[in-house]
Order: structure tokens, then C-alpha cells, then sequence
């Protein structure tokens, strides 16, 4: 049997009187439920709480695989937390400690919850070449797809790629971090096979079906087609609000192309992409009286043309108010903010107002007003934090007309690393990553190596805390030489994690 410890303060006022501090109520409630099973790796505890004179209590949070647990972090002042990542088919024991304002504790009792097993990767899927794939280039490489049903990120793949010419083709390649691999130059015309094993980093792995493709029957390769004659046409002003995007292309060799198309505006930002074997996109929802842009790539798995950047207009007129439009989001360099104007009167100014919790809006930008459109980043916002933002506009009549309140809830740091900016690119690029903000201080390493893997340049090397950063590349080696044109990977090592991606430099 497990009992609830209290304790109770006596406050003396004088030599003849004294106040009774009754303690907080037990802690009860929990969440995982005592004794559960099958949890996540990413569980968030959860409990109830009061006291009985409505002070603010604060909590101590006892975790561990032994019972007693040992104390594991103190001073929560919700009643829900989430710890560091929880190791799978592991159980685990925890209570809660109870403080008033004035110092009067309770202890709840141990409770427990067991995590799940361990889930396998998913089935690893081809992306270049599909299945029966004809007349693939003898330079092409391989690329799949591969993830993991936990969505862990702490944990990292890896694969296994087996490939030849044999039924059950050998292994070529084990451990690799990356989601493709170059075979090197293939024989023409010739039945190739292919499969991948992937494996998580408890061991636990999952194998692909066999692929197979035939190589062209010389060792030529002309480019895909440029895509062209776009639809809704280029600069088109009448574009519906779910348009089907619509290009043609093709190959001259009779490769299947695969198309990476992506959507973006500007006010309000917005971005979509996604890849496809089809000439074709529907998109749906997009905002009334906005400019969007799109462009699409081709790719035959070995040489990408790149389409030109073409336009539309989705249709709608602005509603006829002051402040017809105001959305605030988040981007990579904080929260942009962004607003549109109809109004007939002069107006004078804006100003921009940021609230926290329950403190009072803070300005954080104002101005003149130039135009009917405008915005602004809130680069100052820290992840995991929730903000409310509202715009003033002050009309030369000293009136002023305020928007609605929006709510943007930053996204917690994970370990991330971006894709590098812009890409391809001759001679600089940047690359972004973010460290987690419960990760501590961390031992970083962002390298750049070759498609043979060996080392060509070390950008970072040092412990760094958590938080979001940049490094530059200006496509030099160690020593200081420029490296050729080609297709490289950046790999940034953050403690026992990697992470890999790849940029390529053209000249």
C-alpha cells in the first residue's frame, strides 16, 4: 500500500495566536495511468492537484527505473511534464511532490507505466528507379524512401544496400546514413536488382522487396525536357482557388521523370511542395487575391532541368474593411507576421503588438504605412512559446482600427538539419541547424564529403548549446582549394546522433 505524505506548517503571528498553512491535496489522477502499458517514447506526465487556501503550488517530479524512484527535476509549476526520451520495453516509476507558496508539501504515490516494444523501420519504397523501370542511365544512382513508425528523432536509420546483376543481389554497401547510393557506372543494357535493409539504432530492421531496372543500351543520356506551357498560363490573373497545375515535359530517351514542383507567395507566405510522376498538381484552398508562383523540376534519376518560375493570380476581391487580411506564422527565422489594407481614409501609421501569457501586448514594430500590404518578422520568438499577435492602424484623423488576435505557438527545437540555401549554388550556400533545447551542451560536427565519402571540409567542430544556427560554405577544401562541380553531402554529428543531407555546387 502506498500513503500520501503530507506536511503541515504552523505560522506564528505572536506569542498568542498562530495560522494553520494546510498542505496541498495529494497528487492524483495520473496520466499514463498507474500500471499502463505500451506507452511512447515521447510520453507526457500528466496528474491532478489543488490546495485547499488556492495558493500557487509548484512540483517536484520523482523518475526511474528503480522504486523509489530518485528525484528527476523540481519546481514544475504545471501539473504535466514531459521528459527526455524513454527507452523502449522499459518500465518506469514516478510520483509527485506537492509545494504551496509557503513551503507545506504532499507526496502522491508511485505510480508506474511500462513503454512499448521497440517498432521496426517501415518498408523502405523506391523513388529512382521505380520497379521495371526501362533504359535507366548507366551513371544513375539509387534513392528510396525510408522512415520509422515511432517518429522518433532521436532515433537515426541506417541501410544495408545490396545490388548486382544475380537474383539475390550482394551486399554492397552497410550502415549507410544516406537515402541514396551511387552503384557507380553500370553496364548497358542490363537487368539490374536492388533492395535495401533498414535499421534503427536499437537494431531493429526491415527489408525491401527485390527492384529491378534495365540500363539504356549505350551509355548516352540527354536531359529531360525543359517543362513548358504552363497551366493556368504564366502571369494568369482569373486562377480559381483549387487550381491543377499543369505542364508539360517529358524525356528523349523514354525515361519515366519524376517532377518536383513547388508553390510559394509572399504575402501572406505560404509554400508547398511535393514530387510526382505525373504532369499534374492539384492544389486546394489557396488564398483569394493572392500572387502565387510555382516552378517545377524534372529529374531522369541522373540529370535535373530545372523549369522557369511562372505565375498566377487566384481570384477574389478584398473584403471591404480596414484591415481586409492579418495571419501571422511561422518560418524558419522566427514568426512572420503580414496584413493587407483597403481603406479610403489617409492612414498615418501602424503598430505592431505582441503578447505572452497572461503579460501585457508589448509593441515590437511600427511605421509608416507604405501601400495596402505589409510584414514583418518577429525574429525574437523562442521555440516552444505561444504568442498572440494584433496590428493598429491610425488613420490621419487620429482614428484607429485594430485586427483580430492571432495565436502562433512555436514549434519546440528538435535535432534538425536544413536543407542548404540556395541549392544548387556556385560559390556560397548556407546551411542551417538546430540543436534540442533539452540536449544540453552537445559535441557538434558539420562536415562536407564527397559521394566516395571521404572528408572535404570540417565547418564546425566544438561543443555548442541548444538552438538554431548557420554555417556558410564558399565550395573550398581544408586547404583552401575549390573543389569541383558536383554532388556533395553535408553531415552534421550532434552527440551519438547524424544527420545527412545533399547539396550540390555547380560552376
Amino acid at each position: 500500500m502506498c500513503l500520501a505524505l503530507a506536511s503541515t506548517r504552523v505560522l506564528a503571528t505572536d506569542a498568542n495566536d498562530a495560522v494553520v498553512n494546510l498542505p496541498p491535496a495529494p497528487p492524483s489522477n495520473p496520466s499514463p495511468a498507474d500500471n499502463s502499458t505500451n506507452q511512447g517514447w515521447n510520453v507526457t506526465l500528466q496528474w491532478q492537484c489543488s490546495d485547499p487556501e488556492g495558493q500557487a503550488i509548484s512540483y517536484d517530479v520523482y523518475l526511474g527505473t528503480s522504486n523509489p524512484p530518485a528525484l528527476f527535476t523540481t519546481n514544475v509549476t504545471s501539473k504535466n511534464y514531459m521528459p527526455p526520451p524513454r527507452q523502449f520495453s522499459t518500465q518506469y516509476f514516478w510520483r509527485i511532490v506537492a509545494r504551496d507558496a509557503l513551503g507545506a508539501e504532499t507526496s502522491g504515490p508511485v505510480w508506474s507505466f511500462t513503454t512499448k516494444t521497440d517498432s521496426p523501420p517501415n518498408v523502405p519504397v523506391p523513388v529512382v528507379p521505380l520497379p521495371g523501370w526501362q533504359n535507366y542511365p548507366v551513371a544513375g544512382e539509387l534513392r528510396f524512401g525510408a522512415s520509422d513508425p515511432d517518429q522518433n528523432p532521436y532515433i537515426s536509420l541506417v541501410y544495408d544496400i545490396y545490388f548486382g546483376t544475380e537474383a539475390d543481389p550482394p551486399l554492397v554497401s552497410s550502415g549507410d546514413p544516406y537515402t541514396s547510393f551511387a552503384p557507380g557506372t553500370m553496364q548497358p543494357n542490363t537487368l539490374y536488382r536492388w533492395r535495401v535493409v533498414a535499421r534503427d539504432s536499437d537494431g531493429a530492421e526491415t527489408s525491401s522487396p527485390i527492384w529491378s531496372f534495365t540500363t539504356l543500351s549505350s551509355a548516352s543520356n540527354v536531359p529531360p525536357v525543359t517543362p513548358n506551357f504552363p497551366t493556368p498560363p504564366h502571369q494568369n490573373l482569373l486562377a480559381p482557388r483549387n487550381p491543377v497545375l499543369k505542364w508539360n515535359g517529358g524525356d528523349p530517351d523514354g525515361n519515366p521523370v519524376m517532377y518536383s514542383v513547388t508553390v510559394w507567395s509572399d504575402f501572406p507566405y505560404e509554400y508547398y511542395h511535393q514530387d510526382t510522376y505525373v504532369q499534374q498538381l492539384a492544389m486546394s484552398n489557396l488564398t483569394k487575391n493572392v500572387i502565387y508562383s510555382w516552378k517545377v523540376v524534372a529529374t531522369d534519376g541522373v540529370v535535373e532541368t530545372y523549369g522557369p518560375v511562372w505565375t498566377f493570380h487566384v481570384q477574389g476581391g478584398m473584403v471591404p474593411v480596414l484591415i481586409s487580411s492579418f495571419d501571422a506564422k511561422q518560418v524558419e527565422s522566427g514568426v512572420r507576421v503580414t496584413w493587407s489594407l483597403a481603406s479610403d481614409e489617409p492612414m498615418d501609421g501602424f503598430a505592431l503588438y505582441r503578447r505572452e501569457g497572461s503579460n501585457p501586448p508589448g509593441m515590437i514594430s511600427e511605421g509608416e504605412v507604405v501601400g495596402d500590404r505589409g510584414s514583418y518578422v518577429d525574429e525574437s520568438a523562442e521555440p516552444g512559446k505561444t504568442y498572440q499577435y494584433e496590428l493598429v492602424i491610425r488613420a490621419t484623423d487620429g482614428d484607429e482600427f485594430r485586427s483580430q488576435t492571432v495565436a502562433v505557438t512555436m514549434r519546440a527545437l528538435t535535432l534538425t538539419l536544413h536543407q542548404n540555401q540556395p541549392n544548387p549554388f556556385n560559390p556560397q550556400t548556407t546551411i542551417r541547424y538546430d540543436l534540442p533545447m533539452q540536449a544540453g551542451t552537445t559535441r557538434v560536427r558539420l562536415m562536407i564529403v564527397d559521394t566516395a565519402g571521404h572528408r572535404v571540409r570540417t565547418l564546425v567542430d566544438e561543443t555548442q548549446g541548444p538552438g538554431s544556427r548557420s554555417v556558410g560554405w564558399n565550395g573550398r577544401d581544408d586547404s583552401g582549394s575549390a573543389v569541383s562541380s558536383g554532388v556533395y553531402f553535408y553531415v552534421l554529428d550532434a552527440g551519438k546522433e547524424r544527420l545527412t543531407r545533399k547539396l550540390v555546387l555547380l560552376k
